[in-house]
């Protein structure tokens, strides 16, 4: 069972695969997860007292405004990051292949040389709500859209085959490139 896919890579769908890749690592999403609830407790208590007190220091408005902008601002200006990086890269515009077998996952493309990453090595997938996310070490993955199957039974084929090698699934139905 081989599962052919092929599709234009698109530098904002990159870009943002890039920010979900980056994020939802196990260790880096502990770790924001947890500044957030620091960012949302410090900034809850800098607004009570500016709203009790009708005052803040300079130092505690830098508080806020730095969280605030951690809370509000870091994953645009993420995004914005990546999106300029990788639109100087020479692969967008060009066709990706990709074929899904039981053996694993071969890739190639026009700027790129063609690569194979067994089953075993896949610790887990990302599926968002428009295609796979497959990282393939710490700061590499490979990007898989549905607009790259040709059909919904394909997309259902390569989950089963995600089962069946017993790689795990994380599913962020929310989350689109």
């Amino acid at each position: 069972m081989n599962i052919n896919i092929r599709y234009e890579m698109e530098a904002q769908s990159l870009a943002n695969a890039s920010l979900i890749f980056t994020e939802k690592k196990p260790l880096l999403l502990f770790a924001i997860g947890t500044f957030n609830i620091i960012a949302i407790l410090f900034s809850g208590i800098m607004l009570t007292k500016l709203a009790m007190l009708r005052e803040l220091n300079l130092s505690e408005v830098g508080i806020l405004v730095f969280f605030c902008a951690w809370l509000f601002l870091r994953k645009p200006f993420s995004r914005w990051l990546y999106l300029r990086r990788i639109k100087r890269s020479t692969i967008i515009g060009k066709t990706m292949n990709i074929e899904v077998s039981r053996n694993g996952i071969i890739w190639s493309g026009e700027g790129l040389k063609t690569n194979h990453l067994a089953w075993k090595h896949i610790r887990y997938i990302l599926e968002i709500k428009n295609g796979f996310i497959i990282p393939f070490s710490m700061v590499r993955f490979i990007w898989v859209p549905h607009t790259g199957f040709k059909s919904k039974l394909q997309i259902d084929k390569i989950k089963t085959l995600i089962v069946d090698k017993r790689v795990p699934l994380r599913t962020y139905p929310k989350l689109q490139c």
